[in-house]
């Protein structure tokens, strides 16, 4: 798909999100968006299924999904995300992390609809509703397993300096 085509990339990022990431790439696949928008993920040489469900996400979504493997010692938070907004197709970039899922099947919409209003605007943010999951154990204590969320999100307006 021409870049010219697309008004949006989602970038996430990942590590060992074997368990959080094909549900992620769906529910931003399954929003309800009137333009034409691709994902992009690098996967930091995660040791778990994460690259074999990737290729699997790709070989189903074709060109509107793209992911590459970063190398452990090359990531860093700034330096990947900002490579990521060089790669990125769309005008605007759209960063999700691993395990926050969209809020609702409007969330890229919504996020971006700033744009809209102003060309002056170059950066939305959403709040992130952060939800603990727990397992019971024996005896009705209950062990933190881990945090995942819901994300509102955050984008930027891709100026000259990022195009390519």
């Amino acid at each position: 798909m021409p870049s010219s085509d697309l008004e949006a990339t989602v970038f996430i990022p990942t590590y060992r999100g074997a368990r959080y990431i094909e549900d992620l790439v769906r529910s931003v696949f399954a929003q309800t968006y009137d333009r034409d928008f691709e994902v992009l993920v690098y996967d930091t040489d995660s040791g778990d299924e994460s690259p074999a469900i990737l290729q699997r996400l790709a070989d189903e979504f074709g060109d509107r999904f793209r992911w590459k493997s970063v190398a452990k010692k090359e990531f860093s938070h700034g330096r990947t995300r900002a490579a990521a907004a060089l790669d990125a197709h769309g005008e605007f970039v759209a960063f999700l992390t691993q395990d926050a899922t969209p809020a609702n099947g409007r969330w890229l919409y919504e996020l971006l609809k700033p744009f809209e209003l102003n060309e002056r605007i170059v950066a939305v943010l959403g709040k992130r509703r952060r939800q603990l999951l727990f397992r019971r154990q024996l005896g009705g204590a209950a062990q933190l397993l881990g945090r995942a969320g819901q994300l509102s999100g955050r984008a930027v307006r891709r100026g000259p300096a990022l195009r390519t």
